[in-house]
């Protein structure tokens, strides 16, 4: 990253910390006209935290639930009919930068050729698995961390306050995505490696100690392939014992799914090529099935024991009309939600659903569903029991677009309980 930029990242986040919160009750919102957030480029990604900069001081610090939550009408704690929740608050969060540097081949580097798919590395001290405490099912995790750029926040997940922050290695380029274990303690995260001669990333593991607070990074001795350029493409079962990543290859259009087993240290990959790149990366519990989704809309469900080539052929298509994904534990029904009306030009306002599908039978099942929400998208994370998800809810922001609000919803009661946090311009990485 040039001193250019770091000195707008640091003028964009001293900027966002004068911002005081005021609330606007029912004010009418003028979204800009804006391209799909499927049809964006990580380019377009790349240049929103500039913009951001620049525009910050020109933002009302203030935000109001466009609606209330369908399910059971749920207002966050401190809101009544008429009065605005003293929790709407803005949350200015920066865009990750994708690195562009050298091919990897160089001395010590990762094999490359193009066409196929360079493999991780396990080192000799590689982990055997991504050690967890016992989980405590049953309620939602109490702790989430969010991710879109510099450090991973970790935020209590009943008050939305903010515990801790994990800072990458000085040396590194920075964080590239996170997941979490059932635990609701321990987490996985992907960092850019510290070599600038290399397009590379490492994985580390930490925990939230008994006072809540993040300890250190642990290194796994797992070197991968690429960069985390896009959103959930790190994934992990809860056992810890088979990891999968979805990583681009500096200066290509060719990408790559891998799946790890850190047990047998067997390793499986399939290649991705185009603008049409892949996230939201999940794994049934027990490694057999992973989904991903596409940024130009669309979810797949591949199957881990496929042989190697193109994802594109290996993988099979549940939804085209998909904006985001997740595979439920048991790997036999996929969680995907839609955008309505579609299409170009993107809708000012529209409807978000949640759907359940049967990968057998192909039935599917409206979960929850959103009418008349500003500047529509689907966005959400599955926590490991899968039980609950956090949807990135779309509210108003005067003059902005695609701001959002965590909320969790119950896939058991279909109760939607809104998090006392503050918004944020999304989707970002949230692993729970």
């Amino acid at each position: 990253m040039s001193a250019l930029e770091d000195r707008l990242r640091d003028a964009f986040r001293a900027d966002a910390q004068t911002v005081r919160p005021q609330t606007i009750p029912d004010l009418p919102v003028r979204p800009v006209r804006r391209m799909p957030r499927r049809a964006r480029s990580r380019l377009a990604r790349l240049l929103i935290p500039l913009t951001a900069a620049a525009a910050v001081g020109a933002v009302v610090a203030g935000v109001s639930l466009a609606s209330p939550l369908l399910r059971g009408h749920e207002q966050p704690p401190g809101a009544s009919p008429g009065r605005p929740s003293p929790f709407a608050t803005l949350l200015p969060v920066p865009r990750p930068t994708p690195y562009h540097g050298p091919l990897p081949g160089g001395s010590g580097a990762l094999p490359f050729h193009p066409g196929l798919a360079p493999q991780p590395v396990l080192g000799p001290a590689a982990s055997r698995g991504v050690v967890a405490s016992a989980s405590s099912p049953g309620t939602p995790p109490r702790f989430y961390v969010t991710f879109g750029g510099g450090s991973l926040i970790v935020r209590d997940t009943g008050t939305g306050a903010i515990l801790g922050q994990v800072n990458a290695p000085r040396a590194s380029r920075g964080f590239g995505a996170v997941a979490a274990l059932p635990d609701d303690r321990t987490f996985l995260a992907a960092v850019w490696s510290t070599d600038s001669n290399m397009c590379v990333s490492e994985l580390y593991q930490f925990q939230l100690n008994s006072q809540r607070r993040p300890g250190p990074l642990t290194p796994l001795n797992i070197t991968i392939p690429g960069n985390f350029n896009e959103i959930n493409t790190l994934a992990i079962t809860p056992d810890g014992r088979i990891v999968a990543y979805d990583a681009m290859l500096c200066g290509t259009s060719q990408g790559e799914i891998g799946v790890i087993n850190l047990a047998t240290r067997q390793v499986r990959i399939w290649t991705t090529y185009g603008d049409n790149f892949t996230w939201a990366l999940s794994l049934s519990a027990d490694g057999r099935q992973l989904a991903f989704g596409k940024e130009l809309g669309g979810a797949w469900v591949l199957n881990t024991s496929a042989p190697a080539g193109s994802v594109s052929q290996r993988a099979r298509l549940v939804s085209r009309a998909a904006g985001w994904a997740a595979l439920a534990g048991d790997g036999a029904s996929l969680y995907f939600c839609t955008v309505s009306p579609s299409g170009l030009p993107a809708p000012r306002r529209g409807t978000v659903t949640y759907y359940a599908a049967s990968l057998p039978t192909g039935h599917q099942q409206v979960i929850a569903s959103w009418p008349g929400l500003p500047d529509p998208q689907c966005w959400a994370s599955l926590d490991p029991s899968g039980r609950y998800l956090l949807v990135q809810y779309p509210v108003s922001v005067p003059n902005a677009n695609d701001w959002v609000r965590p909320v969790i919803l119950d896939l058991r009661s279909d109760r939607t309980t809104a998090i006392p946090a503050p918004a944020f311009y999304g989707p970002l990485n949230i692993a729970w």
